[in-house]
């Protein structure tokens, strides 16, 4: 830095340290905004889990007290619950344990229960019955009853996890009876980690008692509850979830979330503790130190060249004034300025070289600069000799926008410099400015006449008409022409340029290979069209996609398109109504949930619309890309939709045969019409409801005749037939031997 003077030294200090000062605070601020908005969105997160987890459990206690309540109203409970019990009663003893293993879900799977009878003092728990004596049944009634006049409530089992206490009949003042379910704790933790919970959590009854704890790795959160005042910190929020800090010196600082069940008023409790939150920041922290680092030694950088850029006049002055001495010398000043002038003379002549070979590039940035509006008249003055622009006195311009029909990668720039070459070529040197890139797809140039004579309309579409011929049959590329109104000012060039832009809009009316002038079309470009839309051909490809035929809904489609092209004779309003169809689509996907418009499809279907791409693009784009897949999905759909259905016909068949089952009994329960499941399950098995009954009773039949001891007159009225003789003839048609023949035959083998 000696060598660059004080000037420089002082100055790069002094910006290093100003730069570096501001970085240093921003990303500080940056980062506590970061670490605030995390530790809010852990929050939320962690308050979402919270209530999410609630409704998880919830709903599995509430299935609890609903099987409870719903098998107290039921005959058999009425019967058995008054029965005086024994070990002899097997057969009662068996249905009340298969009652009971109906309580079972996938998610309390070792959840047991226990039936006590509060009449016949007896109670079955886990597949045992145990007779209760006077002490033992005095000692249920007082913790079960009169310590809990509730009806529902829950409390801690012995065999660590809780229990669901039911009072039955639930809706009836006179008790006969105790409903238990006994929730174990490896059940509530299946359940929340098939939630994906990974945090503590612990559940409290109304008395403060801990019904559940989760054991999280070595959370302490069991610890602090009792010097907890839970109430109080419910009591403190209008919110669901409740939130407390808690900092002190023992324990790692964390956040208490709590949140009271409207259900049952169990209070459910976990944390979120900072370290959490650390850990998920160290990245974070470690980026923004990177970034930190990165950003002074740019500081630096910048300093660097801002001092040298500032001081370089001071430093080329010294320069030019030592001149190379070694030493400091009293030249003579025309000696001096002798010099000065030799040097200037020698750098000017190397100027002019680099202007001579930089000027058709030079020529290209002005044109564009005047597609861009960045140029006047007298801008073109200034540069029409040195850039050999055409001289007219009275000058009409064009602009003139040559478009490939079809897009091009962002590498592939090779077709546009063949297409300048091409209008460098055709268009006359007297008439044309240089031609120049616009865009990814299109070039334009700028073309000035003699505004005194009127050929000049007709020779721009000669030239249009040459460019087209040869940019397929040399460069083998097909190109639409746009040409501006005609104008005067050379300002006015940017206007003119969209105007020629908006011309070329029209291909998507025109086709391909199209010369369009804005003259042509202004009236149309003028109208205020606000187009036209088919809605009753819309709801036919939309009813289509509901019921999964795929061909259907492309049968419907291309009449649509057809309508909506020919109905609306401007771009403006064909992109409108396609744009429409295109937003009623997405509604459609959301609202069926088929998950088909990505963000990558919609990019692309805009993208479609937006460069004026021919009929045959859009309808692949919708039809191919939306409808088909659309329709398919609703397809695949409803035939799991059919499958399950007819599982669970099935499923009822084998558990109510012995009933008076029905299709119509059936359509009943499962809530559908009966000629819709009929044909549903003729579909998925191939025979109908009434063969596949009749087939299950009669298998069931054989069974029993050759396993049992039950007479045909018994296994008829189990069958639910009218009469014995009706039993007999449907077995006989079917097996081709009666009943006690078949018996005989197969209990002698």
């Amino acid at each position: 830095m000696k060598n660059k003077g004080s000037l420089f030294t002082s100055l790069f200090l002094l910006l290093s340290l100003l730069i570096s000062s501001i970085i240093i605070l921003f990303i500080s601020w940056t980062y506590i905004s970061t670490t605030s908005n995390v530790e809010e969105e852990y929050l939320i997160n962690r308050r979402h889990n919270l209530v999410q987890m609630v409704n998880t459990i919830e709903s599995e206690l509430q299935n609890i007290e609903y099987a409870f309540n719903a098998y107290s109203t039921t005959d058999s409970y009425q019967t058995v619950i008054e029965y005086p019990l024994t070990e002899s009663d097997f057969s009662i003893y068996r249905e009340i344990t298969t009652q009971l293993n109906y309580f079972s879900t996938p998610s309390f799977s070792n959840t047991t229960y226990t039936l006590i009878s509060l009449e016949e003092d007896w109670a079955v728990n886990q597949n045992r019955l145990l007779n209760l004596d006077s002490e033992e049944s005095a000692r249920i009634r007082e913790y079960y009853i009169e310590n809990n006049p509730s009806s529902l409530y829950w409390d801690q089992d012995d065999d660590n996890g809780m229990s669901v206490i039911t009072l039955l009949p639930i809706h009836s003042r006179a008790k006969n009876g105790i409903g238990i379910a006994h929730v174990s704790t490896g059940d509530i933790n299946q359940l929340i980690n098939s939630q994906g919970i990974h945090f503590p959590i612990i559940i409290l009854n109304n008395e403060g008692s801990i019904l559940y704890d989760s054991g999280y790795e070595n959370d302490s959160l069991t610890d602090i509850i009792p010097n907890l005042d839970i109430e109080a910190i419910l009591a403190s929020s209008n919110n669901d979830i409740s939130e407390l800090r808690i900092e002190n010196e023992e324990e790692e600082p964390f956040y208490l979330l709590a949140n009271e069940s409207s259900y049952n008023n169990l209070v459910y409790l976990t944390a979120l503790y900072d370290y959490e939150i650390q850990e998920s920041l160290y990245p974070t922290l470690l980026g923004f130190i990177i970034l930190g680092v990165l950003l002074v030694l740019f500081s630096v950088a910048l300093a660097w060249f801002l001092s040298d850029h500032l001081t370089k006049p001071i430093r080329q002055l010294k320069i030019a004034v030592g001149q190379g001495n070694t030493e400091p010398k009293k030249l003579n000043d025309f000696i001096y300025l002798k010099d000065s002038f030799e040097t200037m003379k020698t750098q000017n002549d190397a100027l002019q070289t680099i202007l001579d070979i930089e000027k058709p590039a030079l020529k290209r940035q002005f044109v564009l600069n005047a597609f861009l509006g960045k140029v006047s008249l007298n801008d073109l003055d200034e540069k029409q000799e040195s850039y050999h622009f055409p001289t007219i006195d009275n000058p009409v311009f064009y602009a003139l926008v040559v478009q490939l029909d079809s897009r091009m990668s962002k590498n592939d720039n090779v077709r546009l410099f063949k297409l300048l070459h091409i209008l460098e070529e055709l268009i006359p040197e007297e008439n044309q400015y240089a031609p120049v890139v616009l865009s990814e797809e299109s070039v334009g140039t700028i073309i000035a006449f003699d505004s005194t004579t009127e050929k000049h309309k007709k020779q721009l579409i000669t030239f249009s008409e040459q460019i087209v011929k040869q940019s397929k049959e040399d460069a083998e590329l097909l190109v639409s022409i746009g040409i501006s109104p005609g104008y005067h000012d050379f300002k006015e060039t940017r206007d003119s340029y969209k105007k020629a832009t908006i011309s070329l809009s029209y291909k998507m009316l025109l086709g391909n290979q199209s010369i369009i002038s804005y003259e042509d079309i202004k009236p149309l470009a003028s109208n205020h069209y606000t187009g036209a839309y088919f809605t009753n051909l819309e709801d036919s490809i939309f009813k289509a996609i509901q019921l999964g035929n795929t061909e259907e809904a492309k049968k419907h489609s291309y009449p649509f398109l057809a309508s909506l092209y020919k109905s609306n004779p401007t771009p403006s309003a064909i992109e409108f109504a396609l744009l429409r169809f295109f937003i009623n689509l997405s509604k459609l996907d959301q609202k069926l949930e088929t998950q088909i418009m990505d963000r990558s499809l919609m990019e692309k279907y805009y993208q479609t619309i937006l460069f004026h791409k021919n009929l045959v693009d859009i309808e692949h784009t919708l039809i191919s890309d939306i409808i088909v897949p659309m329709s398919e999905k609703m397809k695949s759909r409803t035939n799991e939709q059919f499958k399950q259905v007819s599982e669970q016909i099935k499923e009822m068949i084998q558990n109510k045969f012995q009933e008076d089952i029905s299709l119509d009994t059936i359509s009943e329960e499962l809530n559908y019409n009966p000629n819709y499941i009929s044909s549903i399950f003729k579909k998925e098995t191939g025979i109908t409801f009434s063969d596949y009954l009749i087939e299950f009773r009669l298998n069931k039949a054989k069974e029993w005749l050759v396993e049992t001891d039950l007479t045909v007159k018994k296994i008829a009225e189990n069958l639910q037939y009218g009469n014995s003789q009706n039993f007999i003839r449907s077995f006989k048609k079917r097996e081709s031997v009666t009943p006690g023949q078949y018996r005989k035959q197969h209990k002698l083998s």
